[in-house]
């Protein structure tokens, strides 16, 4: 008996193309295999669980890549002044109708693609051949050893990486591999996940510290490691795959699919990262992005210890007022009565003199310091994510604000590149800026001999200076209302006396 087991990214493959080689016939051919029989599924209950979880995000994705698809054909422009400008203007309001209508088809559609893609894996994990593999304490226990001693799939060098679900799904497979698995039989594990789960000099490989459990054991003739979910089946099920009646379109998939391996390969001698890496990480390890956050939290930062300076002053005058007795409270009024053009009315009651100071102090700021919250009005996120929300929030005291947004996809291809704009909307000086990140991916190609013939390094440009400079404008104008706020709580204490 052949056994199969699937990590999440596979079945995501399933009902989003999200490259060239995933193809729709995937769910169809594992349905076909299970319904004939030869084989059966493994599917870990957590994978089930991140599947559901990542079904809507991924929908998502599609939607806000035709969105960018859409402002960027809007944003084109051609040459003045030559023939093929009349050309230009005669095609791009097609090409503009056509994008509109696919993405009003999307927009139309998408919760019944959602309730599709669900139907899809409620039917494929219910299959009679399909074996749910529930979570012990045990396999727990030693996924939890796993994270504690940073052993693949988890990193040393990457503490805030959440691995673990990866290593709950390869305890939940070994186990299930040495308790249930004849001699005779294999499991084949197919994940895309190279980087946490494969060698650092073989992707086709289990990494070490995950193989040395198989070892340990003695499963390491029946679990088989696979990178591509096609292949796989056309190399190791073409019997099962030639009874169930698709091999020849197998055949097919498996080319494109090697055709992506060797483009990796390439990239691999080159130096450059997998078109599979998390360009995100990458990005954010830029020493400019880097820098760019790093100012970013300077400001909100210097914002909240201005806030906070302020607020400290503000109550320390309340504290000292609400501990003065009558004599004392008389005497304040007194002071500031010689030295202000107002006049307060000093009453032979403590709690009356009090009230009166401390409603003069309001009065004379603007800003309601019991209403706010420094880390509330002033927001920065520490790392670099797309289409997250607002990567920096910062609001005024008249509820007007500034917001900062990186939005837009990125689509790995070998010598493509990605534009990612990082967006200004201040409604506090009234300004919309746009910042730019360009993602080059890089290539290397080689001649017939397989000798390099001719590539690019990957490059990421950063073109953020005006976000900087208005992110810069907002919090010198923000500050500048905390320090005038700051003075005439000072004048009212030197008036009073204290």
């Amino acid at each position: 008996m052949k056994y199969l087991s699937l990590d999440t990214n596979i079945y995501l493959d399933m009902v989003v193309s999200r490259n060239k080689s995933h193809t729709p016939d995937a769910y169809e051919q594992m349905k076909k295999l299970l319904d004939y029989g030869e084989i059966k599924l493994v599917v870990p209950s957590i994978v089930i669980r991140e599947v559901d979880r990542h079904i809507n995000n991924e929908i998502e994705k599609i939607n806000a890549h035709l969105k960018l698809i859409k402002k960027n054909v809007d944003s084109l422009y051609w040459i003045n002044n030559v023939e093929e400008m009349k050309l230009f203007k005669q095609k791009i309001p097609n090409v503009k109708k056509d994008i509109k209508d696919i993405q009003k088809l999307f927009e139309n559609n998408k919760g019944k693609y959602l309730l599709n893609a669900k139907e899809i894996f409620d039917n494929l994990f219910s299959h009679n051949h399909v074996i749910i593999l529930e979570e012990t304490h045990e396999i727990l226990f030693r996924a939890q050893v796993r994270q504690l001693y940073k052993k693949r799939p988890f990193h040393y060098n990457q503490q805030e990486k959440d691995s673990l679900a990866d290593a709950v799904i390869i305890e939940s497979l070994i186990e299930f591999t040495n308790t249930n698995i004849d001699s005779d039989d294999h499991l084949y594990f197919i994940s895309r996940n190279t980087k946490d789960f494969s060698a650092d000099d073989a992707e086709d490989k289990l990494h070490p510290e995950i193989n040395e459990s198989i070892v340990s054991a003695n499963i390491e003739r029946q679990f088989k490691y696979r990178n591509f979910f096609n292949k796989t089946l056309r190399d190791d099920f073409k019997d099962e795959a030639e009874h169930a009646g698709f091999l020849e379109e197998l055949e097919v998939i498996r080319n494109s699919e090697y055709a992506e391996y060797l483009v990796e390969q390439h990239r691999d001698s080159a130096s450059l990262p997998s078109l599979s890496s998390d360009w995100e990480v990458i990005i954010s390890e830029y020493k400019e992005a880097e820098s760019f956050l790093g100012e970013l939290l300077d400001y909100q930062g210097s914002l909240i210890n201005q806030f906070e300076n302020l607020s400290d002053e503000y109550f320390d005058l309340i504290d000292q007022i609400q501990h003065s007795n009558l004599e004392s409270t008389q005497q304040l009024i007194r002071n500031f009565n010689d030295n202000d053009i107002e006049n307060l009315e000093i009453s032979e009651d403590l709690d009356e003199n009090q009230a009166a100071i401390i409603e003069l102090i309001d009065s004379r700021i603007s800003i309601d310091i019991n209403g706010y919250e420094a880390t509330d009005l002033w927001n920065c996120e520490d790392y670099f994510s797309l289409n997250d929300g607002a990567l920096l929030k910062f609001q005024d005291f008249n509820n007007k604000v500034l917001k900062v947004e990186i939005s837009g996809d990125l689509c790995p291809e070998d010598g493509g590149a990605d534009f990612i704009d990082v967006i200004v909307n201040d409604n506090i000086l009234n300004k919309s800026i746009k910042g730019v990140i360009e993602v080059r991916y890089g290539y290397m190609n080689f001649d017939e001999d397989n000798c390099a013939a001719d590539g690019m390094k990957e490059e990421v440009h950063f073109y953020l200076d005006d976000v900087i400079e208005a992110v810069k404008n907002v919090s010198h104008h923000l500050e500048k209302q905390i320090q005038h706020e700051r003075i005439i709580i000072e004048e009212i204490r030197v008036k009073l006396g204290l």
